[in-house]
């Protein structure tokens, strides 16, 4: 009896220790501090037919040199609009970029969304998307 109340004890400080160290998300989107950025795909996605990306970002302070970026490292999604924006971001109001992206063919994609404050260099907020291929996915018959 003492065994596997130890177990389950051990078990449960292992459970949240490790729960711990994840980054806090919300649904959908990534906030360090009050910066957030959110990526959406919208439904259904389907092979070989274009699919509206939105990102929206809202940062704490103002930004005038403010970068956002779509990315993708997959040769077989095409991105059919624009990839890069340059905003003049203000706080606490958000900002809402949107393209369009074809997968062409089948396979498991990674989609990211990044920020860009070019007065400091560096990458402010980063999210992704992750979507593998599924059978709605494939083109209608009609």
């Amino acid at each position: 009896m003492g065994s596997k109340l130890f177990k389950s004890i051990a078990l449960l400080v292992v459970a949240s220790l490790l729960l711990s160290a994840c980054g806090v998300s919300a649904p959908g989107g990534t906030s360090q501090g009050d910066d957030t950025i959110k990526l959406q795909l919208a439904e259904p996605v389907r092979f070989n037919e274009p699919v509206t990306v939105t990102i929206t970002v809202q940062v704490s302070k103002e930004i005038p040199e403010f970068e956002i970026y779509l990315v993708t490292y997959d040769s077989s999604i095409i991105v059919e609009g624009d990839s890069k924006w340059e905003v003049h971001a203000k706080a606490h109001q958000p900002i809402t970029v949107s393209s369009r992206i074809r997968f062409t063919e089948e396979g498991k994609f990674e989609i990211q969304a990044m920020t860009h404050d070019r007065r400091l260099g560096g990458y402010v907020l980063l999210n992704f998307v992750k979507l593998m291929s599924h059978p709605s996915m494939l083109p209608r018959q009609l």
